[in-house]
C-alpha cells in the first residue's frame, strides 16, 4: 500500500497542479504557502483514496478506468482551456468566491485582509484552498458518476457477455456411489 500511496502522490500532484492553474491566476493576492498547502491537502487525500484496496478493486474494472481517465483528462482540460478563454474559469471562480465567503464568514473579514497577520492569512488561505477543493471535487464526482454512466451503457451494448453458460447441477444420487473407495491399482473384481 506504501508504494501505491507514493504512486498516487506523483499522479495527484500532477493533477492537482493542473487543475488548480485557474485559481493560480485568479488570487495573485493570497499567500502562496495558504494555497500549497491547500494542494498538499487535496494531493495527500487523492493519494490515500486511491491507494486503498477498495479503490483498486473498482480500478480492475475497465469501465471504472475509462470513466476516471475520461473525467479528470477533461477537468484538466477545462482547467488548461481556462488560461485562453477564460469563459472556462466559471466553475472555478464561483467555488473559489463561495469558499471565500465561507471563511471570511467564519473567520472575519481580516481572512482576506492583506494588513492582517501572516500568519492568519496561510490559515485562512489553507481552508480557503481546501474548501475550494472539496467543492470542485463535488462537481468531479458528479461529473465522474455521468459519465460511468455512459462509459457503462456503452461497454455493454458493444461487448457480449464472454465465456459459456453455467448450466446448474443436479444432485449426485447416493444409492449409486460405491460404499467404500476404490482404488485404481485394485483388480481383485
Amino acid at each position: 500500500m506504501a508504494r501505491r500511496f507514493f504512486i498516487g502522490v506523483g499522479v495527484w500532484t500532477v493533477v492537482c497542479w493542473v487543475t488548480a492553474l485557474p485559481s493560480w491566476w485568479l488570487s495573485n493576492d493570497y499567500p502562496v504557502e495558504g494555497r500549497l498547502m491547500g494542494i498538499a491537502f487535496w494531493v495527500v487525500l487523492y493519494a490515500w483514496i486511491t491507494s486503498t484496496d477498495a479503490f483498486y478493486a473498482r480500478w480492475a474494472d475497465p469501465t471504472e478506468r475509462l470513466a476516471l481517465y475520461i473525467t479528470y483528462g477533461l477537468r484538466m482540460l477545462m482547467s488548461l482551456l481556462a488560461l485562453v478563454v477564460p469563459v472556462a474559469m466559471i466553475v472555478d471562480m464561483y467555488c473559489g468566491m463561495l469558499s471565500i465567503m465561507i471563511v471570511t464568514h467564519a473567520a472575519g473579514e481580516s481572512a482576506t485582509n492583506a494588513s492582517a497577520d501572516p500568519v492568519f492569512r496561510i490559515v485562512a488561505t489553507t481552508f480557503i484552498t481546501i474548501i475550494q477543493g472539496g467543492f470542485l471535487s463535488i462537481l468531479t464526482f458528479f461529473g465522474l458518476l455521468i459519465i460511468r454512466a455512459i462509459c457503462g451503457v456503452g461497454r455493454r451494448k458493444r461487448h457480449p457477455p464472454r465465456g459459456f453458460e453455467v448450466l446448474p447441477m443436479k444432485p449426485v444420487d447416493s444409492t449409486l456411489a460405491p460404499s467404500s473407495p476404490v482404488h485404481p491399482m485394485d483388480h481383485s473384481n
